[in-house]
């Protein structure tokens, strides 16, 4: 039996709330962000490897936010790849859910797209350069092959 992510809706919108509205497969690692917001203090810098659509991206920069503590989130990706592997190995309401970005002009893919950029800086500070980095260091080794 295939896994079912924990908050899966029928249909997905751009109205988004909170995580519960942005699929994906936070699942039962849920407790883990709260346990890492009360843990942590000012200074610290918390990295997310790995956004996918944003689940536990939103999830934790809310908690953060909540927390009044001076913590740093950087979330990474490589987000042009997301499209391609959302289409092929998750549930069919992810790729409803992107659909909305190509119904919008929002490209996921294109870091200079500004009403993208603008929807993602709305919950959380992405560092696209470092996925740049990471998308073109993983790239190159695959060459080497």
């Amino acid at each position: 039996m295939k896994p079912v992510p924990k908050y899966l809706k029928d249909s997905y919108s751009l109205d988004i709330h909170s995580y519960k509205d942005v699929p994906g497969w936070i699942n039962d690692a849920e407790y883990i962000y709260e346990h890492a917001v009360n843990k942590g203090s000012d200074g610290q810098i918390f990295v997310e490897i790995g956004t996918l659509l944003g689940q536990s991206t939103l999830r934790m920069a809310t908690l953060i936010d909540e927390s009044n503590k001076k913590i740093k989130f950087d979330a990474i990706d490589i987000f042009y790849s997301i499209p391609n592997v959302v289409k092929h190995s998750h549930p069919v309401e992810f790729t409803q859910y992107l659909q909305l970005f190509d119904d919008f002009n929002l490209d996921i893919t294109n870091r200079e797209n500004s009403k993208f950029q603008k929807y993602l800086k709305k919950w959380t500070t992405c560092k696209q350069i470092y996925s740049e980095k990471i998308g073109s260091t993983i790239e190159h080794n695959l060459e080497k092959r």
